[in-house]
């Protein structure tokens, strides 16, 4: 579809045009384009693989501002240095992810303090306060270890309902997965 001078004004007219050369650009820096640098047709390009383009799994808070009724709302700032982040095994979706970065976020105002499974703020005596989140998406299971709500539920539900020791699925776990992935 072509747009004509007279459907956009001047200045939107500019717009557009800078808009399509930013995509045209970006098109070409991630190789998305059948040309070469010399605008010369290299051939018809391939469909895009939707496995090659996923998402790097993150571990981080669910709000990206502080909630604390005592403070003005405000975004939060990064807790850690980028060489203090840690990495941590993550299994989502019974699929098995490494070196996931946890990422934890501070309110600079109140300095309440936010992970993906707990916050730390003070309360009104100024004493330090831990609270564990019910809509956590993750859990800690272990000192570098993190699991989806889906596998701790099966845990805890087959522990239940089939009157099985932790250790005893731990052991199923590990025969399973040995199967299916060698390196945890």
């Amino acid at each position: 579809m072509l747009f004509h001078d007279r459907e956009f004004p001047d200045r939107e007219n500019q717009q557009v045009t800078k808009l399509c050369s930013k995509l045209d650009n970006f098109a070409s820096l991630l190789h998305l384009t059948p040309y070469n640098h010399g605008n010369k047709f290299k051939g018809k390009l391939l469909p895009v693989s939707y496995d090659m383009i996923q998402g790097i799994p993150t571990i981080c808070p669910d709000t990206p501002i502080c909630l604390n009724t005592n403070c003005e709302p405000c975004g939060l700032l990064q807790a850690s240095m980028l060489r203090d982040i840690p990495l941590v095994t993550l299994i989502k979706d019974n699929t098995v992810y490494q070196d996931v970065p946890v990422l934890s976020g501070r309110c600079t105002t109140c300095d309440t303090t936010y992970y993906s499974d707990h916050e730390r703020f003070k309360d009104n005596y100024g004493i330090w306060n831990k609270c564990y989140l019910n809509s956590a998406r993750f859990l800690k299971v272990g000192q570098s270890f993190y699991v989806d709500r889906k596998l701790s539920h099966s845990v805890l539900s087959s522990v239940y309902n089939f009157h099985a020791s932790t250790s005893a699925f731990m052991q199923f776990w590990n025969d399973c997965n040995s199967m299916t992935n060698s390196n945890v």
